[in-house]
């Protein structure tokens, strides 16, 4: 068993930069690839900053599909068209 106890804590609103889309629950794995490094290509072709760790946002109960979101917090800001 983990020593780590599962906490809620407030945290001051961050500017993301995300990929959402609906999944087949089976194919989350190379979602998760193919967003994090789309997203880590364009923060470097931006010269842009990433200000933490990758995160998964999922919109409601997975089944044979999800909504998921997966992203960066940022620190500077960035096009929306470099993608």
């Amino acid at each position: 068993m983990s020593d780590v106890e599962p906490a809620v804590v407030t945290v001051e609103p961050a500017t993301t930069a995300v990929i959402r889309r609906v999944v087949a629950t089976d194919r989350i794995g190379e979602f998760f690839d193919s967003a994090f490094r789309s997203i880590a290509a364009t923060a470097t072709g931006q010269a842009a900053g990433i200000a933490g760790p990758a995160f998964a946002l999922y919109h409601g109960m997975p089944a044979d599909t999800v909504d998921l979101e997966v992203g960066f917090p940022r620190c500077v800001r960035w096009s929306r068209s470099a993608r």
